[in-house]
């Protein structure tokens, strides 16, 4: 591959690219970086170390892939999504296993032993402490609420129904409430469920490529380019950061006007020169 040009712009010179990497800001300066792109559609190469993500064409060349998060020791933004997926779908499966068990109740009258209180389900306890920062995942999660509440008050309601209700009333009751849990409250929760996958895929992750100038035909993958812009420096002599394998790859710490975190400044040349991607 061709050499990192040794002759870089000066920072006075050209804005800096601020990215984020899971919860930390990064830059490099736009001088080193040809073209922002929206991740495209690209093809694996099995035999490429994990870091080298796969490959795909743009503008007569074959740019290759490198995941600045497989790089950097964390899971890629596919592993993030899948996890998050079958999470939920582990939810989903739990409330079709909670209708069942009160549907076995209502009919045999043996008591309902699963949660009642909706905060103490598996995603009830996941939802109390989960803060997405996203404000369309955020809304959408709330949707959920009502039903969530409602499914779970419906073994209550059974409770009460078998204590207070006369004979003659106590199966119409009982069967009422079971089809508001099997028939409404279930399946809405289990539709929004899945749209939040949905959801959470298109709005959390916006992956995008920095593709180099210097003739590599390198790409970085990074989550989403928050900024293009000037920075100022900081004073950098302890720098530590528990995300990042090697603290080496890192020259300096930035300061934005729009971001409020500090953004670490990376040195790609003897990243990329590390992982033998370029020519020392």
């Amino acid at each position: 591959m061709d050499t990192f040009l040794e002759t870089q712009p000066s920072e006075n010179t050209f804005p800096w690219v601020v990215f984020k990497i899971k919860d930390n800001y990064y830059c490099v300066n736009s001088g080193d970086i040809a073209t922002i792109l929206r991740l495209p559609e690209y093809e694996q190469i099995p035999t490429s170390p994990s870091y080298m993500t796969g490959i795909f064409p743009y503008r007569g060349d074959i740019i290759q892939m490198l995941d600045l998060r497989t790089v950097f020791g964390l899971p890629t933004q596919t592993q993030e999504y899948e996890e998050f997926a079958e999470m939920l779908d582990a939810r989903k499966q739990d409330h079709i296993k909670w209708v069942a068990a009160l549907e076995h109740s209502v009919k045999t009258n043996e008591p309902f032993t699963l949660a009642a209180d909706p905060h103490q389900c598996a995603f009830g306890r996941w939802y109390d402490s989960y803060i997405p920062e996203n404000e369309a995942v955020r809304s959408h999660l709330k949707r959920i609420e009502d039903p969530h509440r409602n499914l779970h008050h419906a073994a209550e309601e059974a409770a009460a129904c078998k204590q207070e209700c006369d004979k003659c009333k106590r199966e119409t009751c009982l069967q009422d409430i079971l089809h508001r849990a099997k028939e409404q409250y279930m399946p809405l929760i289990l539709q929004l469920l899945d749209k939040t996958k949905s959801t959470f895929r298109e709005r959390v992750f916006r992956e995008m490529v920095l593709i180099r100038n210097d003739g590599s035909r390198l790409g970085l993958v990074v989550d989403e380019v928050v900024a293009v812009e000037h920075l100022e420096s900081m004073n950098s002599e302890h720098i530590g950061h528990d995300g990042l394998g090697s603290v080496k790859f890192l020259t300096g710490i930035k300061t934005s006007p729009t971001v409020s975190s500090a953004i670490l400044e990376l040195n790609t040349q003897k990243l990329l020169e590390s992982l033998g991607c370029l020519s020392k």
